[in-house]
């Protein structure tokens, strides 16, 4: 319920809203910043500077005053504690002058923080003061300071809402967990009115079993339930054996190799159990291999797949590499993707639609809803990360009748956020291994382009490539990001007087365009590619050996992993350059430091956020997934409840709670500090 249908002066609804806070449940549940615990009064001569504490003395005297430029008075205190005299000034309190004026020549207790200053001991920020016969050991919360209301309205207001605040959890499903949880009434009494921290532990404990019972219930409501079994069972895989067997390079073995995930993968649909699986490896680890081979697993037992990119110059990539391989085994195989023109469109679909296609590889088009599919037997996503969730969701449709389905990622993250991503539905395998000879990439910061020219100019004597990306292609007098514009003059002044050629690919050139100039790169007619992030995936050129990216510290760390990731997929030395002012730049450390993504992935998901996963906003920061990594057991509980919530039929917690402020659950993450 809103604040405002409740009665709440406009005023204080205005300054709430400024908070992000709008309804009766915002309020209650927003708690204190911090709390500040007030013990036994502490000896004047034993309190430390900026600490708060309480200290018993007497009040000599107290005075209004005035300041000559400040219309409004202010007070001064006079107390004697332990033979030593000291004023504490207020300036917010005025108004209780006559009850301060009753305290004096009493003991009083002043709660607050101490300090000293050039006269002496005092304190500089108080939270109250108190009859000494009258004062008991407490604990004080402190809320953000909002402008033009006092806190004790907004105290007064709290006592007024709590009984407005009936149970959202029944009591059977608090019992479920096996937890001794407050009702959610008592636990926003305590949050806000604790006695001890236990009970603030307790309040904040019942909080977050809400919203993590709310996130488990909004993923099962969002996630059409996938078959276990299923009667597509690939009993054959003779020429998937000789696929393998005929490859110019042995698979990697061992734990998190691709051998491993294809040995499960096989066992799993042999039997008739659903492949239902997200197999996250870093860049240059082999997965679209594991694709291929799930690929020709189907075609041998007679079945369709399907392979989609999220781009066409991946899925270009893809269907050139993995039409080889089908046409090699006697199967058929087809792009589905941009540049088709109609009738070659057309004539695809009807060819998927009669069974004649056995291998489809494309973008989005593959889940197109004019393409029927005369046996789908796997479907597999590459860059599962850069599809939206639209899309995502199409697939999975497509996927229902027990359909074999693989998810593949190069950015890796953390194991805990993979299995809330999918709704707890599918497994998630990791190949660890890269192919044997691969040397790790070694990642530089660099603040001066004359450096970098001279490293680029080594390797390409050595007959090797560079790409170059910049974050923007035009110049724009609103922004100081270096453009690709800007680059290309300088890059071209310097290289192609010494027969050095430069290409160059942008998200504004046509289809066509960008796919001639990778051609003349992937062909060595050009040694450098300038180039914005278009190429973060997709562009594979084995004799590239350097990545230069301008401005590094304006990409996301994940970005710049993909980036460097487009070398060192050969046997030689590759080097990734860093261009930017600070060398100590948080992100470029990061990079320098390490080259396993899962170390990358992490530290980008603590600077950057893991977006709404209950929604379609795919970044910002997200309130349910930051709980979810902090309370790992309680969300395990809340997992479980919210499996007996959707057994009893229960799920009615969604309406009755959250989803009058879902549309606050979500917030973008204010720009940090740069680095």
């Amino acid at each position: 319920m809103d604040l405002e249908k409740i009665g709440t002066p406009k005023k204080i609804v205005n300054a709430l809203k400024k908070k992000g806070v709008h309804t009766v449940t915002d309020f209650l549940e927003w708690a204190p910043r911090k709390y500040h615990f007030f013990g036994y009064p502490t000896p004047l001569n034993n309190c430390i500077p900026e600490k708060y504490t309480a200290v018993k003395a007497t009040l000599l005297f107290v005075n209004k005053k005035f300041f000559k430029d400040r219309p409004k008075p202010y007070l001064v205190f006079r107390f004697n504690a332990d033979g030593r005299e000291f004023n504490v000034l207020l300036f917010e309190r005025v108004f209780e002058y006559d009850k301060f004026l009753k305290m004096v020549n009493k003991e009083i207790v002043i709660c607050g923080r101490f300090n000293m200053n050039e006269y002496g001991p005092t304190f500089d920020s108080v939270v109250d003061f108190y009859l000494a016969d009258e004062y008991q050991p407490h604990i004080y919360p402190v809320y953000s300071n909002i402008k033009g209301v006092a806190e004790g309205t907004l105290h007064d207001l709290r006592n007024r809402l709590y009984e407005m605040q009936g149970e959202v959890v029944e009591r059977d499903i608090r019992q479920s967990t096996g937890l001794d949880l407050l009702t959610y009434q008592m636990a926003l009494y305590k949050l806000h009115n604790p006695k001890t921290y236990d009970d603030i532990t307790k309040a904040k404990e019942r909080l977050n079993f809400n919203d993590l019972l709310y996130f488990n219930l909004s993923l099962k409501s969002n996630t059409v339930e996938a078959p276990i079994t299923t009667t597509k069972v690939f009993s054959k895989w003779t020429k998937t054996q000789e696929f393998i067997k005929s490859l110019p390079f042995a698979l990697t073995t061992g734990d998190g190799s691709q051998s491993s995930v294809l040995n499960e993968i096989f066992v799993k649909a042999k039997k008739g159990d659903r492949v239902n699986m997200l197999v996250q490896g870093d860049v240059g680890c082999g997965k679209t291999i594991v694709a291929a081979a799930l690929m020709m697993f189907a075609a041998e037992n007679g079945y369709q797949s399907i392979l989609m990119a999220p781009r066409d110059v991946l899925a270009k990539q893809h269907y050139e590499e993995i039409a080889g391989y089908a046409e090699k085994m006697g199967f058929t195989c087809a792009f589905l993707g941009g540049g088709l023109k109609a009738k070659e469109k057309r004539e695809i679909l009807s060819d998927i639609k009669a069974g004649k296609i056995d291998f489809i590889v494309g973008t989005h088009a593959c889940i197109g809803e004019k393409v029927i599919y005369a046996n789908l037997g796997a479907v597999i996503t590459d860059e599962e990360h850069l599809f939206g969730v639209d899309q995502k969701n199409a697939l999975v449709e497509k996927a229902q009748d027990g359909v074999h389905s693989l998810s593949m990622s190069a950015t890796p993250i953390p194991r805990t956020m993979a299995s809330v991503m999918y709704g707890q539905q599918k497994e998630m395998r990791i190949i660890s291994q890269k192919p044997a000879g691969r040397l790790p990439i070694i990642t530089t910061g660099e603040q001066k382009r004359d450096r970098v020219f001279s490293r680029m100019e080594e390797q390409i004597k050595e007959g090797h490539q560079c790409y170059v990306v910049c974050p923007a292609i035009e110049d724009n007098d609103k922004s100081d990001l270096v453009s690709l514009e800007y680059i290309e003059a300088i890059y071209k002044e310097y290289f192609e007087p010494k027969g050095i050629q430069i290409t160059i690919v942008n998200g504004k050139l046509k289809k066509e365009e960008v796919e001639e100039n990778i051609g003349k790169f992937i062909s060595n007619e050009c040694q450098i590619l300038l180039s914005t992030t278009v190429i973060e995936v997709g562009v594979n050129v084995p004799n590239s050996t350097v990545m230069v990216i301008e401005q590094a510290d304006r990409f996301g760390l994940a970005t710049l992993h993909q980036l460097r990731g487009r070398v060192g997929r050969n046997s030689l030395q590759s080097y990734c350059v860093l261009l930017c002012e600070d060398e100590q730049n948080a992100r470029v450390q990061v990079m320098c430091e390490t080259n396993d993504g899962f170390k990358i992935a992490e530290a980008d998901l603590e600077q950057r956020g893991t977006g709404d996963l209950i929604g379609t906003a795919q970044s910002g920061e997200n309130v349910y997934i930051e709980k979810m990594l902090n309370y790992p057991d309680l969300f395990a509980k809340a997992e479980r409840a919210a499996d007996l919530c959707v057994k009893e039929k229960k799920g009615h917690f969604l309406t009755m709670k959250y989803q009058e402020h879902l549309s606050y659950a979500t917030e973008k993450k204010k720009s940090k500090t740069k680095g």
